[in-house]
């Protein structure tokens, strides 16, 4: 059995406030479903732009940016969610213990312009 090394994150960098969201879907009256969004937390994170590319949505260009987002562990914090920042949307992709040791989440995530 391996063990994982303990990375070191200097808590002083968890400076961003950021606003936990589930999506809850209800059934709408063309047989599809709309999604609401409500908070389930919010709490300090630091947010790390990891790229950028352009994409192309029918004729629109929009930017397409990924951040690295460490947060300290938490239990509810699952794919298809997003995090809320400064009124910008970044859906949440991956979520992994940072080392193993269950101190600190990080969750890649994904921010395109226009998500709210």
């Amino acid at each position: 059995m391996s063990l994982m090394a303990v990375e070191f994150m200097d808590a002083g960098k968890l400076r961003t406030r950021l606003v936990l969201e589930a999506p809850v879907r209800t059934p709408d009256e063309a047989g599809g479903q709309d999604v609401q969004w409500h908070a389930v937390g919010e709490f300090f994170a630091h947010v790390e732009p990891v790229g950028a590319r352009q994409t192309t949505e029918g004729e629109a260009e929009r930017q397409e940016i990924t951040h690295r987002v460490t947060l300290r562990h938490r239990n509810d914090v699952s794919p298809a969610m997003r995090l809320l920042r400064n009124g910008h949307a970044m859906r949440v992709e991956t979520v992994r213990d940072l080392d193993g040791s269950g101190r600190y989440l990080v969750c890649g995530c994904k921010e395109m312009e226009g998500w709210i």
